[in-house]
């Protein structure tokens, strides 16, 4: 059976960031980008097959914004 996959990318004030995950957790994650584009890229092939799903991350994407906003 095949991993599902979800990802989102979010801007933070300190850029673009994307986080790549599955039900067992966090594959990848990017640093601040300038682009949301780069951001998307740097989390690699594998989210070629991955949904959009910032739901599915939002208590994660919640965090990031706010240890970059402090």
């Amino acid at each position: 059976m095949a991993k599902q996959l979800f990802y989102t990318v979010f801007q933070t004030n300190q850029g673009w960031m994307g986080i790549l995950a599955s039900q067992a957790g966090i594959l990848a994650a990017t640093l601040p980008q300038t682009t949301r584009q780069k951001a998307f890229d740097l989390l690699g092939e594998q989210v070629k097959e991955a949904a959009f799903s910032p739901d599915s991350l939002n208590s994660i994407t919640q965090r990031f914004q706010g240890l970059l906003f402090r």
